[in-house]
């Protein structure tokens, strides 16, 4: 346990997902200014706080954000890349796969936590379905290139 958290003490927040993606990543709710770059990464974190209708609105607010993000930026000129979900946290991630895709499908039935099928299960699904994503993840990140 205690590695582990030397080991997130020590990286920077984005470093992991920049690395993977290979695009520098920026937090959409702080930042106001896009880099001067060809691409870029527009994380939308989901808040991790275990009140079920708080990340609720947490996880629908970011994929809202992310989409009106990507009409913005397709109006100004960029092209968007594709859309990633990020599990479970921003710093550490364990899998970024691209929502959409048959990597989601996968991610969905082998790596994120099953949904149950009782009622709880059946809320969760319904939540997928508005937020285009499965509640668990920690943050979408979207890239976007100029054309």
């Amino acid at each position: 346990m205690q590695q582990t958290q030397q080991i997130s003490d020590t990286v920077p927040d984005f470093k992991i997902i920049e690395h993977y993606l290979q695009v520098p990543v920026i937090n959409i709710i702080q930042s106001k200014k896009l880099p001067d770059s060809n691409s870029i990464g527009l994380l939308a974190r989901v808040d991790p706080h275990p009140n079920l209708i708080r990340k609720t609105f947490s996880l629908l607010r970011a994929s809202t954000s992310s989409w009106l993000l990507s009409m913005k930026l397709k109006r100004q000129g960029y092209e968007i890349e594709g859309k990633f979900g990020v599990y479970p946290n921003i710093e550490l991630p364990v899998t970024i796969y691209e929502l959409n895709s048959p990597a989601e499908l996968y991610c969905n039935s082998q790596v994120l936590p099953a949904l149950p099928g009782n009622l709880n299960g059946w809320g969760r699904r319904m939540i997928m379905r508005l937020a285009r994503c499965h509640p668990s993840v920690a943050g979408i990140v979207l890239i976007a290139r100029k054309k």
